[in-house]
């Protein structure tokens, strides 16, 4: 990404960097997780009238905190969604990408492995979602107009039953962009004496 042709083809003008404490600051500070307050900001959304889509990776262990926003959200259709029963998510013909307990335009998705930035693991679920409640349709088949009746998803009222088959852990990548969060000792020391073989800004050996 800091190779001078990549930033010129990506109409870049400036370097990319992996942590930077502008947008550290700006996001912690200003944007992100700490200027939303409380529940009472999601419930005043929800009660405006305004379709609230919770969606949550489940390799992230801030999903069950998700799901327990959902529950203890008060809005004039809150019993209707608590009793809602999780349906599956239809990506597309062969896969399904979650679960979704949804009341008309109030759901809560749970993102089969999926982690924190659920869109950057399974992108066309997420993206199926965001189309869905945009066009208000049901989020687990995106073929039920929310409009015609009171919609409310089938199924168990609890997904803690479905388990995730765990994946092979990655091998490890050295990437001197981020040196501290990915290198061993022995490649940060190779790095420091001079003889790690440098590829790519990957350490291919050491």
């Amino acid at each position: 990404m800091n190779q001078d042709w990549v930033q010129k083809d990506l109409g870049a003008s400036v370097n990319f960097t992996i942590n930077s404490n502008n947008v550290a600051n700006m996001f912690l500070g200003e944007t992100g997780d700490v200027a939303v307050v409380s529940i009472d900001t999601i419930n005043y959304v929800a009660q405006s009238g305004i379709k609230v889509a919770l969606v949550f990776g489940d390799r992230d262990y801030r999903w069950f905190g998700g799901e327990a926003v959902s529950l203890a959200m008060e809005h004039e259709s809150s019993v209707q969604f608590r009793e809602a029963g999780y349906s599956p998510i239809t990506t597309n013909s062969t896969y399904q990408g979650g679960v979704v307990r949804q009341y008309n335009g109030i759901s809560f998705s749970r993102v089969f492995d999926a982690g924190h930035a659920a869109g950057a693991y399974q992108p066309e679920t997420v993206s199926k979602i965001f189309d869905r409640v945009t066009l208000n349709k049901d989020v687990a088949t995106g073929k039920i107009n929310l409009g015609d009746a009171p919609y409310s998803s089938q199924g168990p009222v609890s997904s803690f039953e479905i388990k995730n088959v765990l994946p092979t852990p990655p091998k490890n990548e050295c990437y001197t962009w981020a040196i501290a969060d990915t290198c061993t000792t022995e490649q940060i020391a190779a790095l420091a004496n001079g003889t790690a073989a440098v590829r790519d800004y990957i350490v291919r050996e050491h």
